[in-house]
């Protein structure tokens, strides 16, 4: 009968950590999905936008041609910026993901501990 509860105990465990990869896989999936929408809307943006500034600071006069080409640097710096910061999103779902994979194998480990100490 001891066993049997601990075989119950270890199928309930195993719901369990089902139900959370589940959801944990859905909230990867998600945030991955934002990650690219916002970064190709960015990207489309950015594109027309320099465009936009190239095409005035190419038909521009000598006066405002710094003006423009000072536009031109900035937009840069910041699609560099962007870009840079969409990285660190992804590199901090990436450890996020680790650090899940992570607990769930300690959890795994303490479970089969536990299954060990049961035996002695």
């Amino acid at each position: 009968q001891v066993y049997i509860r601990r075989i119950m105990d270890i199928m309930k465990n195993l719901d369990k950590q089902k139900l959370q990869i589940k959801n944990i896989l859905n909230d990867v999936r998600g945030v991955q999905r934002d990650i690219n929408s916002v970064s190709d809307t960015s990207g489309r943006s950015f594109d027309i936008c320099e465009k936009v500034v190239f095409d005035a600071a190419k038909s521009s006069d000598r006066g405002s041609a710094s003006a423009g080409l000072k536009a031109y640097e900035n937009l840069a710096t910041l699609r560099e910026g962007f870009d840079s910061l969409v990285k660190t999103v992804e590199d901090t779902g990436r450890t996020k993901n680790e650090i899940r994979a992570y607990e769930t194998q300690i959890e795994a480990l303490e479970a089969q501990n536990t299954g060990l100490n049961m035996k002695r």
